[in-house]
């Protein structure tokens, strides 16, 4: 799914790979950084399969940009069109 991003790096050793998920992968298993469940935060354990460090990754970190983005300018808009209806009623 494009919303989501899975490139994932290990905090401690530096490598890079993908995070798991339950779609068909073409990524070799040896790059695949294990779900190990998640914090009280909310924070996702992946697994590096190079040092076999579990660290901590924010969940809204998987969200693509573009997600991001779009998300930022509706919550824009929508204040600018709240003012606007405001000023009209002042």
């Amino acid at each position: 799914m494009w919303a989501f991003i899975r490139n994932i790096a290990c905090s401690k050793c530096g490598f890079r790979g993908m995070a798991e998920d339950q779609g068909p992968d073409e990524v070799p298993a040896r790059r695949i950084f294990k779900h190990q469940g998640k914090t009280a935060k909310g924070h996702l354990l992946f697994k590096c399969p190079s040092c076999n460090t579990v660290s901590p990754y924010s969940p809204f970190r998987f969200i693509h940009p573009a997600i991001k983005y779009t998300f930022f300018v509706i919550v824009v808009l929508s204040l600018v069109v709240l003012v606007k209806w405001i000023l009209t009623k002042v």
